[in-house]
């Protein structure tokens, strides 16, 4: 497994930890399979997942990631502002991943999972995301067409 397919399979096991559900396998999945496949229960899930960025709206990548983990390499503080508005940084995630074709033939359900607050050294910052700002009314307005169509 290589790097980030360990942060993946961990993220997800402490996704499924948080549920009370400690009984789970795990096991990354080449494309065009989502990310990781999880059987529990005798049931299959098949998880995406990608990271939130704050900064990421309207244009590809984020400069606030690359920049944090620039100054986090260097030995330097990585503290920087993050967009108060968390939805325009998670539409941009959802967009991204409904839009891709993933084999989902062998599973009962599929997932996507968007993590935030990534506790990582040069990371943290720009995936930090304030959830007392967080609008689920307005996310679902914004998302419901497109995680239907996906």
């Amino acid at each position: 497994m290589n790097s980030k397919e360990k942060r993946t399979v961990e993220q997800v096991r402490c996704l499924f930890s948080a549920l009370g559900r400690l009984d789970v396998q795990i096991l990354p999945q080449p494309p065009p399979c989502p990310d990781v496949l999880v059987e529990i229960d005798g049931k299959r899930i098949a998880v995406e997942a990608t990271d939130y960025h704050g900064d990421e709206a309207n244009h590809g990548g984020s400069a606030l990631r690359k920049q944090e983990e620039k100054r986090a390499a260097a030995g330097q503080d990585t503290g920087s502002y993050v967009p108060l508005d968390p939805t325009p940084g998670l539409v941009k995630r959802i967009k991204e991943k409904v839009c891709k074709s993933y084999d989902l033939s062998k599973v009962e359900k599929a997932w996507l999972v968007i993590f935030a607050s990534i506790p990582q050294i040069g990371a943290f910052t720009s995936t930090f995301l304030p959830t007392p700002a967080l609008d689920c009314d307005k996310l679902s307005a914004e998302t419901v067409s497109l995680l239907k169509k996906s």
